[in-house]
Formats: structure tokens, C-alpha cells, sequence
């Protein structure tokens, strides 16, 4: 792991929560982490590093870390090889057919279903509602992404029960 340290992440100008997670890998512009919620490592989040306010490792953080570390969490991350040059790659590495979450927080925007297309400045992603019903397919612009998430327990439940 790049790093092995829990950090609170917090984006004062996106979301009044605190994110926390262990940093697995970044690029000058794009931070990959495993997500911590509860004791449990709940999928990736790639977080857009100019919307990072702080990132920091306190003694709570530690300490949640020695019970992830001695319940046999940390051996389950299986670390995706992302390109984090930007959004363009990101999408191109997770790959067609890959169900993740794409957020517009400074909007409220989420948007939820497999990849369809990657393009220069956009993806499109075959959106669902959270009812699962099938949408049109959302074609989403790279500058307006502020978060992505994939392998996600919400994510995956919803893979796993959307109707073709």
C-alpha cells in the first residue's frame, strides 16, 4: 500500500462530512483511496485533490486502523491499477461495462451505472434511478466530476440487482 495510515479527509467547500480511507495511490492532481465506513473497507473513491481542504492522521485514526489491521480487513484490498494522469484515463483504466457512482457535489448531482463510453472530455454512463429503473444514458463531463466511486457496497448491490 502507498500509504498505511487511516486519514480524515475533509472538503470544507463539497461536504461538511469528514471522508476517511487509506491513501493507495495518487498523481499531482487525484488521490485513489480505500474507503473506511464503520470498521469495514468500503470500495475506492478518487477524490480531485484541489477540493481537498486537509488530510490528516490522528490518534482515533490510528486507532481504528489497529482494529481494520487485527480483524483482517487490510488483507482484502485488492489495489486497482488506476492511471491517475486525469479523469480520461481514470475511466479508461476501470474499464467498459464497470458500475460506479460519478458526483457533482458542487451541484448535488450523482449519477450511478456501468460505463458505457470514455471521450476526450466526457464519459457517458447507462444511468439508473434509485428505484432501479433503466435512464437514458448520461453523458458527463470531465470538469464537472468531483468524486468517483466504484466497488462500493451500494454499488455493488445495485450491479448485482439491477434488471437488464
Amino acid at each position: 500500500m502507498k500509504n498505511t495510515a487511516l486519514r480524515k479527509i475533509v472538503r470544507d467547500d463539497l461536504d461538511p462530512n469528514a471522508l476517511y480511507g487509506i491513501v493507495l495511490n495518487e498523481s499531482s492532481d487525484y488521490l485513489l483511496i480505500a474507503r473506511e465506513y464503520d470498521f469495514f473497507i468500503d470500495g475506492f473513491q478518487i477524490l480531485r485533490k484541489q477540493d481537498i481542504t486537509s488530510s490528516v492522521t490522528n490518534k482515533s485514526n490510528k486507532y481504528v486502523y489497529k482494529i481494520l489491521k487485527s480483524e483482517g480487513k487490510l488483507k482484502s484490498i485488492n489495489i486497482p491499477i488506476i492511471d491517475l494522469t486525469n479523469w480520461e484515463t481514470i475511466f479508461k483504466s476501470l474499464g467498459k461495462g464497470e458500475f460506479v457512482s460519478v458526483e457533482d457535489e458542487v451541484v448535488g448531482d450523482m449519477a450511478i451505472g456501468p460505463i458505457i463510453r470514455v471521450n476526450k472530455k466526457s464519459m457517458v454512463l447507462r444511468y439508473f434511478d434509485g428505484a432501479g429503473i433503466w435512464r437514458d444514458n448520461e453523458n458527463i463531463r470531465y470538469k464537472d466530476i468531483t468524486s468517483l466511486q466504484f466497488k462500493t457496497n451500494y454499488i455493488n448491490h445495485h450491479a448485482k440487482y439491477i434488471q437488464p
